[in-house]
Parts: C-alpha cells; sequence; structure tokens
C-alpha cells in the first residue's frame, strides 16, 4: 500500500542505514509511513537487529548511551519505532534489548503502549500496537480472539484513521482468515 513512498522503497531494498534511521524519528514523516518503513524492513525467523541499530542511533542523537535512555526521553515517534522494530526482529518471542538501561529492558509492547501514550488520537500507532498486542497474546488467545481483537481496534477507534484505506484492507484481508474459527460469533 507504500510502495509509491521512496523511503518505504529503500528500506525494502537497501535495509537499515542512516537515512532510514533519521525518517524513523524524523516527526514530519507520518506514522502510517513510518510503519510502512518497518514493515518494509520485515523480519527475519532467525532474529534480525535492527531494533539494536536504531536504539544506538537514538542514544546517539540523545547524547547518551543506550543504558541511559529512559522511555520519557522518546519522542512519540521513537517509542512506536523502536516498538515495532523489536516486535519485527524477534517475531516469535518479542524480546527487549537486553541489558540494564530502562529501554533495553523494556518490552516491545511497553514501548508501544508508550508511543499511544504519547499520541493516543494516531491511528497508525494504535492499530500497530494492537497488532503486535495480539500477536504476543497468541498463545493465550484463541484465533476468534486473535479477529475480534484486531477488529474492534480497527472498528472501535474513536478519532480519524491517519493509515490508507489499501493499508488496513491488507491487514483485514490477513485477519479474515481468523474469523472462521469464530463461528456464528463473529463481529460484522
Amino acid at each position: 500500500a507504500y510502495q509509491d513512498v521512496a523511503l518505504v522503497k529503500k528500506a525494502g531494498t537497501s535495509g537499515m542505514d542512516d537515512s532510514i534511521m533519521a525518517a524513523l524519528s524524523n516527526p514530519q514523516v507520518p506514522n502510517d509511513v513510518r510503519a510502512a518503513i518497518v514493515n518494509a524492513l520485515g523480519w527475519n525467523i532467525d532474529g534480525q537487529q535492527n531494533g539494536r541499530m536504531y536504539a544506538e542511533y537514538i542514544a546517539r542523537s540523545h547524547n547518551t548511551t543506550i543504558s541511559e535512555l529512559t522511555i520519557d526521553m522518546l519522542t512519540p515517534q521513537e517509542a512506536f519505532s523502536l516498538g515495532y522494530l523489536l516486535a519485527m526482529d524477534d517475531y516469535f518471542t518479542m524480546k527487549p534489548l537486553g541489558g540494564t538501561g530502562e529501554v533495553e529492558q523494556a518490552q516491545p509492547l511497553e514501548l508501544l503502549d508508550a508511543a499511544v501514550g504519547k499520541n493516543h488520537r494516531d491511528f497508525s500507532i494504535y492499530l500497530i500496537r494492537s497488532l503486535v498486542r495480539t500477536q504476543n497474546e497468541m498463545h493465550r488467545l484463541t484465533w476468534c480472539g486473535v479477529y475480534t481483537d484486531i477488529t474492534s481496534a480497527i472498528s472501535g477507534f474513536p478519532f480519524e484513521r491517519n493509515m490508507r484505506d489499501e493499508a488496513v484492507g491488507i491487514i483485514m484481508e490477513y485477519m479474515n482468515g481468523y474469523q472462521e474459527y469464530c463461528g456464528d460469533k463473529a463481529p460484522n
């Protein structure tokens, strides 16, 4: 849905670099594009280090070390990007960076919760946090629960959406695969 955006294309072909990290932190880059950049960077079943690279970038931009970073120091863009990158870096376990600092010990979902708290009217942040929360809770949720959680997040968001309809459609197309597990109880 965002292949027409140069930064998204670059992330998909070149991977993480300083220009991509700068875009992830730039408040002028809309959060739907930020999410598309992280999606374009992708995930790897064996894990990857995009979150660590970005955390190092954030620390440098704040003139500190990763171990001294706190969640309060992060902008909404940084908390959103780092949380989503970490969720994608280790898709099945979604673990923190590791270390002694607050940000190093933060779970991806904790960072995304902070991003929502810092910008609660942003649909893109809210939806990605909902997807990651569902991913994190897959062991607890039924397949129907996965479907209903995301459907409720999309339909129940009370503010203006800032994500392309095509992108929401792609997410729902994937989620609709779980609808059959709800039987007659599936929400519309």
